[in-house]
């Protein structure tokens, strides 16, 4: 299984993650929402990654979050 990250803007793969790696990305879009806060629609899924150390969220409006559970 991986996870690929994709490019709305331009339709092309960014990154390609797969289990036990170590990749990590870090970066903004033009959407970039600069103000933080959580979800503002109903999250459809969640996902518990790096032994439970974050939390990837995605919600109704496509936005996928990522949350350091140390922090929040």
């Amino acid at each position: 299984m991986q996870l690929k990250i994709w490019c709305l803007l331009s339709g092309t793969c960014a990154a390609t993650l797969a289990p036990g790696s170590a990749g990590a990305m870090t970066g903004t879009s033009p959407l970039d929402d600069s103000e933080p806060g959580g979800h503002r629609s109903g999250i459809l899924d969640t996902g518990i990654i790096q032994r439970g150390r974050n939390i990837l969220a995605i919600d109704r409006l496509g936005w996928l979050r990522l949350w350091d559970v140390s922090t929040q």
